[in-house]
């Protein structure tokens, strides 16, 4: 059945003279506001900063608010039944007029997600309705991305954040299951079936008709680089093979497509094919940079002597191929002299040559990348010895921690760690030193087989970690689950067992939400391996968004948790379903390294059987998952149902089984 809400019995509530209201009015109808800092706080009864009273314009009865004071904000609101909010398509038909005049503070309409600590925007309706002096009709279609939750308040509301009169009448919300024409031209199965399919899915079939008459090989190319961004190689690789088979010979059909189709070769680990491929996009005289990196990637060590150029055929430095190759200290200092770097990747590439002959060196230039982007701290290396550089290191303030929050909301930082004697130590010290002092760490071993345990019990007696252990392996995304279940915070991040975080991640992150209202924050990290060397992938980038940092509120983990019961990838699935389900603004990025990932051989994405590689190779387990998981993200349950991923986890060996875990806090 439809859903259909009106405000008639608000009003039945009104007559003609304007009262003034605050909290419950009638009939699930209630306002909230809050007055900006000039307008104060607590007025008296009969000094109430609006009225509400009935309007009449012609045969139309409205309800007419009138705000004598100036609001941050100022709502009025109807309760709706959580039950009946449902993924699907909605419509609002709602008649008003209004006479303000802030551009930057227009009325808008939207669900409101309430629990015990506040409220959240459920559902974005209708944004800065304009000015009008005479009745105007809206008539607004949108979807709510999923199911409403039950032990939530959902409200309807009317926003106004201004002074002056709106008036508003022939209200209602409908579950959208009518409206289609499907005798008219095609109509995507998704729309004629309400299937609850992602907004990327709607643009593309909806301009698929258009794209394909104007121009067939643009838009597989386009279908390709989708298939990719999705990890759907399956897909990939049918695209890939079409495009050659029939545009292979065509160098400005390759020249669009030759990157994309190498992409598909190198992640699926064809590197005979790939080599094939390179060797006929540069007889038929196709110059793409990233085909040009590749060749370096797949040529080998390179032979001969003379100077040596890493510049890709747009003149661009060839920031990867350099970097692997001060790796294994293969390039001379004349040539590091000679390359075009650029201010942000210049301290890194320095950083990494410099390493095989002065620490110090090695140090000025990281410190030199960290303060280029507003780090407030330098890193310090011990003289332990050690085969791993992040047991060695240590963090110094040098400037001051403008502008970030040293306390705020409880955030419950989550740390599964899995035989990880040798590294969990520098891992809970780095988020014990947090400059953000409002932290508690639950830590699980997942049954290790070595001394991991033993390890976190020397932690067991500061009074903000919680420890807790298993005796079956379960995976970092079942201790996710788990653990979110006895945490306490309102804000829920991760730490992984073998990385370091910067002392003000948190405190970055914190801040970030907290000046833009998210509800969601990412750090960015750089990988470094263990004796030192900073990694670059083949986008010719160090610093990355770190999905392992992702910190959010209560009631997205509600609306959109738990993570997959599986190995790998599921942090992945999380993030692109809350990006493909929250408004932008919800996310935060913080553009600034405030981890230190390590890139070694007991890392998830260094495993053999589930690796994922910086050129771009990926397993096929989690090539497998991976395209299952993107398709049901963009097609929804109904097409690509959890079983079919359950099942593909289990034959490709990452699902893992939840299991109990104990207190070891004694």
């Amino acid at each position: 059945m439809p859903l259909e809400l009106a405000n008639q019995d608000l009003l039945s509530c009104l007559d003609d003279h304007p009262r003034y209201w605050k909290g419950t009015i009638c009939a699930g109808w209630s306002i909230a506001a809050r007055p900006s800092q000039s307008a104060g706080t607590g007025p008296a009864d009969d000094d109430m900063p609006h009225a509400l009273g009935l309007v009449r314009q012609g045969d139309l009865p409205m309800v007419g608010i009138d705000l004598h004071r100036d609001y941050s904000w100022f709502r009025l609101e109807q309760v709706l039944p959580a039950e009946s909010l449902v993924a699907g398509p909605y419509r609002l038909r709602l008649s008003y007029l209004s006479d303000g005049a802030d551009k930057d503070r227009l009325p808008q309409v939207k669900i409101i997600e309430y629990n015990q600590a506040g409220g959240h925007t459920f559902a974005r309706i209708a944004r800065n309705l304009p000015a009008s002096g005479t009745p105007r009709h809206l008539d607004v279609e949108f979807d709510i991305a999923a199911n409403a939750l039950a032990d939530r308040q959902y409200r309807l509301c009317i926003e106004l954040g201004q002074p002056g009169r709106f008036c508003f009448g022939g209200l209602s919300l409908i579950r959208d299951q009518d409206g289609l024409d499907l005798n008219g031209q095609h109509v995507p199965p998704y729309r004629a079936y309400h299937f609850p399919v992602s907004k990327d899915l709607k643009d593309l079939n909806d301009g698929m008709d258009s794209d394909l008459r104007h121009g067939p090989l643009d838009w597989v190319v386009r279908m390709l680089g989708v298939a990719l961004r999705l990890e759907d190689y399956e897909t990939a690789g049918g695209l890939a093979r079409y495009l050659v088979a029939h545009h292979g010979a065509d160098a400005e059909a390759m020249g669009k497509a030759g990157p994309r189709i190498l992409d598909t070769l190198l992640a699926t680990g064809d590197l005979d094919g790939a080599r094939g491929f390179l060797i006929d996009m540069a007889a038929l005289g196709v110059r793409h940079d990233r085909l040009a990196q590749a060749g370096r990637i797949l040529g080998g060590t390179r032979t001969g002597g003379g100077p040596v150029s890493y510049a890709l055929p747009s003149g661009k430095l060839d920031v990867f191929g350099l970097n692997r190759d001060t790796e294994y200290n293969r390039v001379a200092f004349d040539d590091m002299l000679s390359q075009p770097f650029s201010s942000d990747t210049g301290q890194i590439l320095w950083a990494n040559y410099l390493r095989h002959a002065s620490e110090a060196d090695y140090l000025a230039r990281l410190n030199g990348y960290l303060a280029a982007h507003g780090s407030p701290f330098s890193m310090r290396l011990d003289d332990a010895p050690s085969d791993n550089i992040l047991n060695r290191a240590s963090f110094r303030q040098d400037r001051p921690l403008s502008g970030l929050l040293s306390g705020g909301p409880l955030v419950s930082v989550i740390v599964a760690a899995w035989n990880a004697e040798s590294t969990v130590d520098y891992a809970m010290r780095s988020i014990l030193g947090q400059t953000y002092r409002n932290v508690e760490i639950l830590v699980a071993d997942d049954a290790s087989t070595d001394g991991t345990r033993d390890r976190l019990r020397a932690f067991a007696g500061d009074p903000r970690v919680r420890l807790f252990g298993g005796e079956r392996n379960q995976g970092a995304y079942n201790i996710r689950n788990r653990l979110i279940g006895q945490a306490r915070g309102e804000l829920i991040t991760f730490h992984d067992a073998d990385d370091v975080a910067l002392p003000h991640r948190i405190a970055a992150q914190v801040t970030a939400m907290t000046e833009k209202g998210a509800r969601v924050s990412l750090a960015s990290w750089l990988r470094i391996k263990p004796q030192g060397h900073l990694v670059a992938f083949r986008d010719n980038q160090f610093l990355r968004m770190c999905l392992n940092s992702i910190m959010f509120t209560r009631p997205v983990f509600d609306g959109f948790g738990p993570y997959r019961p599986v190995l790998c990838g599921a942090d992945s699935e999380f993030y692109e379903l809350l990006r493909g389900r929250l408004p932008a603004r919800d996310i935060v990025s913080v553009a600034q390294p405030l981890v230190l990932g390590l890139w070694g051989d007991g890392s998830l994405t260094r495993t053999a059987g589930i690796e994922a590689d910086e050129i771009g190779y990926r397993a096929p387990a989690r090539r497998a998952y991976a395209g299952l998981a993107g398709r049901q993200r963009i097609l929804g349950r109904l097409i690509v149902p959890d079983a079919l991923l359950d099942r593909t986890a289990r034959e490709g060996a990452i699902a893992r089984t939840p299991s109990d875990l104990v207190s070891l806090n004694g």
